[in-house]
Order: C-alpha cells, then sequence, then structure tokens
C-alpha cells in the first residue's frame, strides 16, 4: 500500500497560541485499555502469564478486545508495567502474527487523540490501529525507525523519535484539523492534512488490519500498555492530560 510521508520540524510547531493553554481540559475516554489491570482474573506474579479470553476496556463504554486468532498463541500478560501505577503490560510476539482486536470507534468530533506507552522498536511495528488500514481511521506505528502517527490508512506523519527499548509515550491528537504527534508528553512534529475519515472495520492494538487483502499486517514485537482513544472540547486540550490520565476511567 502506498503511504504519504509527511515530516515537519518542532520549530515550526511551537506557536504560542497553541502553548497558551488552560489548566485542565475535559478529556473523555471512548476507550482505555489498561494492559491487564482490568481484566478478570487479574494476572499477578512474576514474569509473563497467557491472555486471558479478553482485555477489559477500563472506560466502561465495553470496548473490550480480544485475540483475533482465537485458536493460535496471542499475546501474553507481561507482569511489569510502563509507569509506577501500572503492574502488567501486553507483551507481543510478530511471530505468533495474533494482535487484539475488536471494532473501531468512530468519532465525529474535530478533537481526539490516541495513545500508548509501548517498548516495541522493529521499524513497520503498528502499534494501535483505529479502523481497517485502507481509507479511514487512525492509529499509531514505527515507520522508517521513528515514532509516527497515521491517518486515513496511508498517511504518515512521520516523527524524530527513534526508539530505544525502553517505555515511551507515543500519542497522536487531532486539534481543531492540526494533527500533533507527542513522545513523552512533548510536542515533536505537526501538520494539518483535514480530519480523519470515519474509521471502519477493526480497531487492533499491535498489528493493523488491511481490510483490501483481509488479514493483519505490520505486527508489533514488543510491549504495550495504557492505551486509549479520547475526545476533549475545543481548546480544551492540555498536554499534561498525556501523562496524568493512567488508571483514571474518564
Amino acid at each position: 500500500m502506498k503511504k504519504t510521508v509527511i515530516s515537519w520540524s518542532l520549530a515550526a510547531v511551537c506557536c504560542a497560541a497553541f502553548l497558551a493553554t488552560p489548566a485542565k481540559a475535559e478529556v473523555t475516554n471512548l476507550a482505555y485499555w489498561r494492559g491487564g489491570e482490568a481484566d478478570s482474573p487479574s494476572p499477578s506474579g512474576e514474569g509473563q502469564q497467557e491472555l486471558n479470553v479478553t482485555t477489559v476496556d477500563s472506560s466502561g463504554k465495553g470496548q473490550d478486545l480480544a485475540p483475533m486468532n482465537k485458536v493460535g498463541p496471542g499475546p501474553v500478560y507481561d507482569l511489569s508495567g510502563a509507569v509506577q501505577e501500572s503492574r502488567v503490560s501486553l507483551a507481543f510476539d510478530p511471530e505468533a502474527a495474533n494482535p487484539l482486536a475488536g471494532t473501531a470507534i468512530t468519532t465525529e468530533e474535530a478533537n481526539w487523540g490516541i495513545q500508548c506507552y509501548t517498548s516495541a522498536t522493529a521499524d513497520g511495528t503498528s502499534l494501535i490501529s483505529n479502523g481497517d488500514g485502507t481509507a479511514g481511521g487512525f492509529g499509531l506505528m514505527i515507520h522508517n525507525n521513528r515514532y509516527s502517527g497515521v491517518m486515513n490508512g496511508k498517511t504518515i506523519l512521520e516523527g524524530t523519535v527513534t526508539p530505544d527499548g525502553n517505555w515511551h509515550n507515543v500519542a497522536l491528537v487531532n486539534v481543531d484539523g492540526t494533527l500533533f504527534l507527542y513522545v513523552d508528553g512533548v510536542v515533536n512534529v505537526t501538520s494539518r492534512p483535514g480530519g480523519a475519515a470515519p474509521a471502519s472495520g477493526f480497531l487492533t492494538i499491535g498489528a493493523t488490519f488491511n481490510g483490501n487483502l483481509g488479514r493483519c499486517e505490520n505486527f508489533s514485537d514488543g510491549k504495550i500498555d495504557e492505551a486509549r482513544i479520547f475526545t476533549f472540547g475545543p481548546g480544551e486540550f492540555v498536554e499534561s492530560d498525556l501523562i496524568d490520565y493512567v488508571g483514571q476511567k474518564n
């Protein structure tokens, strides 16, 4: 699939109007997967454990996920989390080729975000993808060995930060039609390609579902934790919302 790559420098994004933000946004989680904390039975102990049948959406909106291949080996719980508030995460093996999947989330809001913590490093890895990778939706991936955002299945907002195997928080935020890619709560690059078409098909963590081919691709090689999709009111987004959300339902 041919992809359009957009790469802008950080110097082009630090405008005073954007940095003049209010104290706190009214953020609404459309879905929030904590990597195992909300699952039942809750994983405990040390090392790794097999994933339960589903991983629960902690936002309470019923967007639970399950391995796409119900028979083969899927992701497992790694009994260590990305941050102090998280004690478990999801570990993916690209050889298993079995991501977590559910129904794509459609939002008509002009202001939304998608984010997760990850330690994945492999080029081409899809972290989280909302949509079937053909025409609509949005997501996060590693493209050209850099954390990047994806819009409408083919437009890539390529970042400048190279994964190093440590935990990092990666987020794609749409603020009134302008896209911001964040790494660890700091703006990395930005662009204004227009809004995302409604997502359809699957939402996947650990791969992208290619609707044209009818199969998954871009399998993740590492750990993913505290993944969510959220919306917020016009002019209300503040960067601290990307860091202090862990463990909060909304």
